[in-house]
């Protein structure tokens, strides 16, 4: 008997040894944890909490913490109601102590954190109930009310959205430029050639491998660039030489011609918005911009229009409208930038605004805001500024490019038909992935732009000193763009309804000038230039021809209604049009109208030094599944139609040296599908076409 009353009294010792160890293990964690959080370092709190779950799964404080670590996080806000649901309604308490490692309750607010995660995961019902609850057990002075009130009404407004999809179609730009970490504010070049954006990833020589930043328990943001190739696959990033180890580096914005990209930059508890100017291929030693805009408060943010005269940027600074507003600024006659000045109230709200865009146009305001008819958190908004200086109401752009998530970092290319964004959404390959959405219009203005090339003579590097002058031709204003070192590229904006003279120079000797008019009637336009070099002389300056037609080059993609081009006081030599039926891309050199085109030319070169031709290749809005969509077909024809002229020229005996192609456009137009190819096909067929004209 009394071996057996030891050994109960021994394993009555053992299990209240272990049950103390236990507890002091428990309120070990909780400390660290507790420190942890205090110095926001949420990564690691979490992880932590999760250990203290396992060893009291039914721990409503610790529940509540866990809860809030997620949702604080950046690794997946989603998974935070896994553990916030957890806690019942008789864990709660209007008693919470937080530093009391005995507390096994959570405070009434755990509710309000419950329904955020149930509405960030789209279970809006659910959200709204518990919502509800909430208020029946705060007082009516509670700090919550207000920020109840304010997610009610996001609920009610993501009911609308999601009840009202866009028809948008959206694609994660996959594993070329995402990874498993997380890639957001994506920045492009005009002529999307480059992408610009900000990753946590581990760098290629590990040089980041032990630079976390314990705020949030990532690798401290990096900026990199990746380039499209000849197939317009993106290529493997490349770090920008510009980011410094446990610094805070982020892009922002790029410049037009795509020689200034705009960051935000911290290595502390403040960061400002930098520039860094591209020199030769490697980028310049980052500058903090203008005092006016990095103030004593906190900036984030900055876009600046494509003729470099306005500022766009975000501030919390004293005097605002709402948490944080955009401010505007523009360049004086002294070239010095204006005082800073809201947009005030229709743009601005007195919750958050972030991540303003400008779209090349110079009217369309992009920006991401908590505030107006937000489906939740951040979304995406648009606004028109008027010709009297106002703003229009700003538009939600819609689900499912707004989500009950935050929402931002959105740009959009010059045609408005495609945009850039970074989300954290399901099936991503990581945290925050970019993404492409094909927007089935554009609601910016209209505008041309010039994309262009100039290449070197074979064997020979580009100079260094090219450069185009744009003069606007009513206004005499003078703008310099320099073309990229890397391949000759340069993207020029030219808003409609006037008329310019490009001049292309190396050094100060002008090389090749050019006068260009863009119609007042214009929607969005492109015109594609490309400018081959002569071999150097000794001493000489370099000479252009137009675009070689011996080497098919192909057309780009443009969109419009009516094509802009040269405008010269040459007189029309001849004209071939053919129209297509549905998906036809093959030009008939048999038809009596290009043989007579053939003729007119072949008469026209033995009468002339040289014959100018442009290319128009169009397509209807009918959908082509068999040619991707109608930018592509329209591309096709444009390109089929070049090659029949190259290889006809050899037919007719022309010498290729005296035929120069100065324009290839390809359109999409005419009036929207109305699932109706049938019915309306002569109607659709007007917009089907290839015409080829000959100038002297």
């Amino acid at each position: 008997m009394s071996k057996r009353l030891t050994l109960l009294f021994l394993l009555l010792l053992t299990v209240l040894f272990t049950k103390a160890q236990t507890q002091e293990d428990f309120q070990t964690k909780f400390s660290e944890a507790l420190y942890l959080e205090e110095e926001r370092f949420n990564k690691n709190a979490g992880e932590i909490w999760l250990q203290l779950h396992a060893m009291e799964p039914e721990n409503a404080n610790v529940n509540y913490r866990l809860g809030i670590s997620y949702l604080n996080s950046n690794i997946s806000k989603f998974i935070a109601l896994d553990y916030l649901k957890l806690i019942k309604a008789d864990q709660l308490t209007g008693n919470y102590d937080y530093y009391d490692v005995k507390e096994k309750k959570a405070p009434y607010e755990a509710y309000y954190y419950l329904a955020h995660a149930y509405h960030i995961n789209t279970m809006l019902d659910s959200a709204e109930a518990v919502y509800h609850r909430l208020e029946a057990l705060i007082s009516k002075k509670h700090f919550m009310r207000p920020q109840i009130t304010h997610q009610l009404e996001m609920i009610a407004n993501a009911r609308l959205q999601l009840a009202n999809p866009m028809d948008y179609t959206i694609e994660n730009l996959g594993e070329a430029l995402n990874t498993e970490f997380s890639e957001i504010t994506p920045v492009i070049s005009l002529d999307e050639s480059a992408i610009y954006f900000t990753s946590t990833r581990i760098r290629k020589d590990s040089s980041n491998w032990d630079a976390v930043d314990q705020n949030y328990g990532n690798y401290y943001d990096d900026v990199y660039v990746s380039y499209r190739d000849n197939s317009v696959k993106w290529m493997e990033p490349e770090l920008l030489n510009i980011n410094e180890v446990n610094t805070q580096t982020a892009t922002i914005n790029v410049s037009p011609d795509g020689q200034h990209l705009y960051l935000y930059i911290s290595n502390g508890p403040d960061g400002n918005v930098y520039e860094s100017s591209l020199i030769g291929e490697i980028w310049g030693e980052p500058v903090a911009m203008t005092s006016e805009m990095n103030s004593s408060a906190w900036e984030t943010h900055v876009a600046i229009s494509a003729d470099g005269n306005t500022m766009y940027f975000v501030s919390d600074r004293d005097g605002g409208i709402g948490e944080r507003d955009i401010y505007r600024s523009v360049i004086l006659p002294n070239g010095e930038w204006s005082k800073a000045k809201n947009l005030g109230d229709v743009v601005n709200t007195k919750y958050a605004e972030e991540a303003p865009f400008i779209h090349p146009d110079g009217r369309t305001l992009y920006f991401s805001s908590r505030g107006h008819n937000s489906m939740g958190g951040f979304d995406i908004f648009y606004t028109t500024l008027q010709e009297d200086g106002s703003w229009t109401k700003p538009e939600n752009v819609g689900f499912p490019l707004n989500t009950c998530d935050d929402d931002l970092y959105f740009v959009t290319t010059p045609d408005g038909l495609r945009g850039y964004f970074s989300s954290d959404r399901p099936g991503g390959v990581g945290s925050d992935d970019l993404y492409i959405i094909y927007l089935p219009e554009s609601v910016n203005q209209g505008l041309a732009v010039l994309k262009g090339f100039i290449f070197p003579h074979e064997g020979q590097t580009l100079p260094t000193d090219l450069s185009i002058e744009v003069n606007d031709m009513e206004t005499g204003t003078i703008t310099n763009y320099t073309p990229r070192m890397r391949d000759g590229g340069y993207v020029i904006i030219l808003p409609p309804c006037k008329e310019y003279q490009i001049n292309y120079f190396r050094g100060t000797e002008s090389i090749h000038k050019e006068k260009y008019f863009v119609p007042c009637e214009s929607s969005y336009q492109e015109l594609h230039k490309e400018l081959y070099l002569n071999p150097l002389e000794i001493g000489g300056i370099a000479n252009v021809s137009e675009v070689d037609p011996t080497k098919d080059k192909g057309a780009e993609t443009g969109i419009g209604v009516i094509p802009i081009g040269t405008r010269t006081d040459k007189s029309l030599i001849s004209k071939s049009e053919e129209h297509f039926t549905y998906n036809e891309t093959d030009l008939k050199v048999t038809a009596a109208n290009f043989k007579k085109f053939m003729e007119d030319l072949k008469a026209a070169t033995l009468k002339y030094d040289f014959v100018e031709i442009t290319i128009e290749g169009s397509a209807s809005k009918v959908p082509t599944k068999t040619y991707g969509n109608n930018d592509n077909l329209a591309k096709i024809r444009a390109t089929e139609a070049e090659k029949k002229l190259i290889s006809a020229l050899e037919t007719y005996g022309i010498e290729k040296t005296k035929v120069r192609i100065v324009a290839i456009n390809s359109l999409t137009q005419g009036p929207n599908y109305n699932w109706d190819a049938v019915d309306n096909k002569a109607v659709y067929e007007q917009y089907q076409y290839v015409i080829l004209k000959a100038y002297h």
